[in-house]
């Protein structure tokens, strides 16, 4: 049992603080500030420990927000040193969905295609209206396909547009100039 909780990195063995919070310091991260941060949310919660369980994190996984933060599993970034207090004040007092909703991982388009343009967490109203625009569309799209018709507006659950497919299947096969890029007479 020691061997499986001592091997993986989120199994503690001893009691931590209630709230974890996890600074990314892989290569994306570090050269980011990520040393400085953990440094400075360590050296900020120091005898605070039954509240923080401070730690470094080999990767996250989260590069394109460096440096970034977990914080009980909420990923937030990029954050600066100096927004370090104000993470610790925030997660204390109102709690760790109350910390930059505008940066946390699970607000944005590419996480949540149905996340609106304001962040869900920014304000209990600005949350209702996304969520019920949504929902619409959504059931929009249900009952147009319902009927056998194709919805009045793109489909809400694909921000992108549809792949559409070949009225030439023949023409789809695969050739040295699709699979090079390049054509035949330009190939060495």
């Amino acid at each position: 049992i020691m061997a499986v909780a001592t091997f993986y990195d989120q199994f503690e063995t001893e009691e931590v603080g209630t709230t974890t919070l996890y600074v990314c310091t892989n290569i994306s991260c570090s050269l980011r500030g990520a040393d400085a941060l953990l440094h400075a949310f360590e050296e900020k919660t120091a005898g605070r420990e039954s509240e923080f369980h401070v730690r470094g994190f080999e990767c996250l996984g989260a590069c394109d927000i460096a440096p970034m933060i977990s914080v009980d599993g909420l990923y937030i970034g990029p954050i600066d040193v100096d927004e370090v207090q104000s993470i610790l004040d925030t997660v204390t007092s109102q709690g760790k969905e109350a910390v930059f909703p505008d940066r946390q991982m699970n607000n944005r388009k590419s996480v949540d295609p149905l996340a609106g343009d304001a962040p869900k967490n920014a304000s209990p109203e600005g949350a209702a209206d996304v969520d019920a625009e949504a929902a619409s569309e959504v059931d929009d799209a249900a009952a147009a396909d319902a009927e056998g018709a194709a919805p009045a507006g793109p489909d809400p659950r694909r921000h992108s547009s549809a792949t559409q497919p070949s009225s030439d299947p023949d023409g789809d096969e695969a050739d040295a100039s699709r699979a090079t890029g390049q054509k035949e007479d330009d190939q060495l």
